[in-house]
């Protein structure tokens, strides 16, 4: 069962993307569900937001701990008129959103880790999912997944991800989920007006300036 979630809504749509938000209560996985909508037709800006899932993944079928209330879990449709070869564009621009939505909360020691990671104080607090459709070269479609840490404790963590993990509520950060959410979101839009504007460069910087590399080792 799912219900439209009216006044996050109002506060997440864009001049550039019309964000429309689906909540769930517990999924399999947001970026599932999102891929099958995309496939049926769903419009770019599609939202799909679960308080937990139960087969939630990151990069190389992972798993990404989806518990409860603990984290923020969902994903994005793009449908973006691109090469095959700029698909990675859209995991940058997303992690990079993430790393500033945390920043503008009062998060210090924000990092990005190739390819689409996000580290404070050097253990990961968010992770982002892309996954893509081609058709004859160019990009169908483009789900993006994040899941953010936001209240779990160490021991929570450290049966999920091990003890390179880290949350929002760890590092002395007491955020909302929708308050996240909305942040992300906003950073996606700006990133999505660059890319539009044809500053991609902009994007590709701004990572690479953020990049820990020491932690690819």
């Amino acid at each position: 069962m799912n219900a439209q979630s009216a006044p996050l809504e109002r506060r997440i749509r864009g001049r550039v993307m019309s964000f429309e938000l689906i909540e769930f209560e517990t999924l399999d996985s947001t970026n599932d569900l999102l891929k099958d909508m995309a496939a049926k037709g769903a419009s770019e800006g599609a939202v799909v937001l679960a308080n937990a899932q139960t087969r939630g993944r990151g990069r190389g079928g992972k798993t990404w701990l989806s518990l409860p209330g603990m984290g923020l879990y969902f994903s994005v449709l793009f449908r973006p008129k691109w090469d095959a070869s700029d698909a990675l564009l859209a995991g940058m621009m997303a992690s990079l959103a993430v790393a500033r939505s945390l920043e503008l909360a009062g998060m210090k020691g924000v990092e990005l880790k190739w390819p689409n990671d996000v580290l404070v104080s050097g253990r990961k607090i968010a992770g982002v999912l892309v996954e893509t459709r081609l058709s004859l070269g160019r990009v169908e479609f483009i789900v993006v997944g994040i899941g953010v840490n936001l209240a779990h404790d160490a021991a929570m963590l450290e049966f999920g991800n091990g003890a390179k993990a880290t949350s929002c509520r760890i590092e002395g950060l007491e955020i909302a989920r929708e308050d996240m959410l909305a942040g992300i979101l906003d950073e996606i839009e700006r990133g999505c007006l660059l890319i539009r504007a044809g500053d991609r460069d902009a994007v590709i910087g701004e990572w690479h300036a953020r990049r820990n590399s020491r932690a690819e080792h």
